[in-house]
């Protein structure tokens, strides 16, 4: 029996002649149901309700800071408090140049000084 033969019977008996005459847009039914198992999880992910940590908000707007933290925010050694670019540039437009926006203290200039503010309040 030639190629062509079979082709014919298999039209015949319903199913397809070969992998030619398949629907590309129709996927295999393990990979569907492998798919829906993707999207529940992602859909279980997402509305598990995790919190971010309390130390991911700003100390004076509350608001998010953006991920990641270390790069849109500075945690100042005077006060310890994390404070977001957008309140730091707020208060230097305001003239407090030198000064912490959160507690007002002067900011450290060098490392003696800074680690012994740390010291002071741990």
């Amino acid at each position: 029996m030639s190629d062509d033969e079979a082709a014919a019977v298999a039209v015949q008996a319903g199913g397809p002649a070969g992998p030619a005459d398949a629907d590309p847009r129709e996927a295999p039914p393990a990979a569907a149901a492998a798919a829906q198992d993707l999207q529940d999880i992602a859909e279980r992910l997402m509305s598990s309700g995790h919190e971010r940590a309390e130390g991911d908000v700003c100390s004076i707007c509350y608001l998010y800071v953006g991920l990641p933290v270390h790069n849109h925010s500075k945690l100042n050694a005077c006060c310890l408090k994390r404070l977001c670019n957008g309140c730091i540039l707020a208060a230097r437009q305001r003239g407090m140049l030198n000064r912490c926006p959160f507690c007002r203290t002067h900011l450290p200039h060098d490392d003696a000084s800074m680690l012994a503010m740390i010291h002071k309040r741990v």
